[in-house]
């Protein structure tokens, strides 16, 4: 286990997150710090002790940097903030999101000045925006504006002032439908038909079996595949996992194993962002069958609803899943039909029939008799 404690080169003190897990090559996840006029200059990254180090002395000295004293727009505001973002070493998904909603914001609200943040420009935002994006994108995109504001303020940059933003209800982009075994299998039969890649079949099949996350399995690499011990590293968001194999999974990669090409290519055959196809095909297939749409994440639901009825340890099926055991059953449990008649049929809730009840004096009744397998 790599050293933990933390790293100090003036101004900066770099502690390890413990949350994020090591990834593949046994790294941690460091945090940077650096604190100055009563702000706080944050970055991020994975590395080794030595690697941080080095990054650490890179770093340079914040309070040297020229520090604007007021921001005249918003495009200024998210042009800052955007700067400070850029270097905070976040990760690449992160750093995307962030300067599409940027973007986004600018080309409405870029040339308003910032204090009309503060009288309703969100407002007016929202209402320009509705028509063209989801509300899962608008709601990012106001949530970035919000700590662009509150990292302005503490800078004094912005009045000193808390940003309120509108909150953007919407239909949720995607459907909660956790599939039954038989829609699988409709499915994965119809994706094994002539004219369709044979890795879409696999995948489906794979995630159904592990119940592993989507990009997991797009990332594995046969290097990290043992079938002789029946094992398998998973590496997520969480860390890396080794975990057993389910009879199916196992079936599954030993046919891909003997068609692989490349000795330590990826499982599936084709690159990460080739999954993103496997989606539109299962969507197309889901359509002909006449199914509820169903996404590849809800196969992960359907893995924690058998552990669940099965019996499986909280904490066993959390560690198979890289989750923690509160997430696993709070995230993706969900209650079927087939649920709520288990719980009608344990408990029918008839009444006792034909019992003798004594007369107190003073005409109140007494407690009536049980037979010793009532309970009290």
């Amino acid at each position: 286990m790599p050293s933990r404690k933390p790293i100090a080169i003036d101004p900066w003190i770099a502690r390890v997150i413990p949350s994020r897990g090591l990834d593949a090559e046994g790294r941690p996840y460091w945090r940077a710090r650096a604190y100055q006029d009563g702000a706080t200059t944050s970055r991020a990254r994975r590395g080794t002790r030595k690697q941080i180090r080095e990054w650490l002395l890179g770093l340079g000295d914040p309070r040297e940097a020229r520090r604007p004293t007021e921001v005249q727009t918003v495009g200024d505001l998210l042009e800052l903030w955007g700067g400070h973002t850029e270097g905070a070493g976040l990760a690449p998904r992160t750093d995307a999101a962030y300067r599409g909603a940027r973007n986004r914001l600018a080309g409405v609200l870029g040339p308003y000045p910032a204090v009309q943040l503060l009288r309703g420009l969100p407002e007016e935002y929202v209402a320009q925006r509705r028509h063209r994006y989801a509300a899962r994108t608008i709601r990012l995109d106001l949530r970035c504006l919000g700590v662009a504001w509150t990292w302005a303020r503490r800078r004094g940059l912005v009045p000193a002032q808390d940003l309120r933003v509108p909150r953007v209800n919407g239909p949720p982009v995607r459907s909660r439908h956790t599939p039954t075994a038989g829609e699988v299998a409709a499915a994965v039969a119809a994706l094994d038909a002539a004219g369709r890649p044979a890795w879409n079949g696999h995948m489906v099949r794979l995630l159904w079996a592990l119940g592993c996350r989507v990009g997991e399995l797009a990332k594995l690499r046969w290097s990290a595949v043992h079938l002789d011990a029946g094992r398998v590293t998973l590496a997520g968001k969480t860390g890396p996992r080794i975990i057993d194999l389910p009879a199916e999974a196992r079936a599954v990669l030993s046919e891909l194993h003997a068609a692989r090409r490349d000795a330590d290519g990826f499982v599936l055959g084709v690159a990460p962002g080739g999954v993103k196809r496997g989606r539109v095909t299962l969507t197309a297939v889901q359509r002909e069958l006449g199914q509820t749409p169903w996404t590849l994440q809800s196969l992960r639901r359907a893995k924690v609803d058998r552990l669940h009825r099965q019996g499986v340890d909280v904490a066993a099926a959390a560690a198979f899943l890289g989750h923690s055991p509160a997430v696993v059953w709070s995230a993706y449990r969900q209650v079927s039909q087939a649920d709520l008649r288990a719980v009608a049929v344990a408990d029918d809730g008839r009444l006792p029939r034909g019992q003798v009840v004594a007369l107190r004096a003073g005409g109140r009744h007494s407690r009536p008799e049980h037979d010793d397998d009532d309970e009290p």
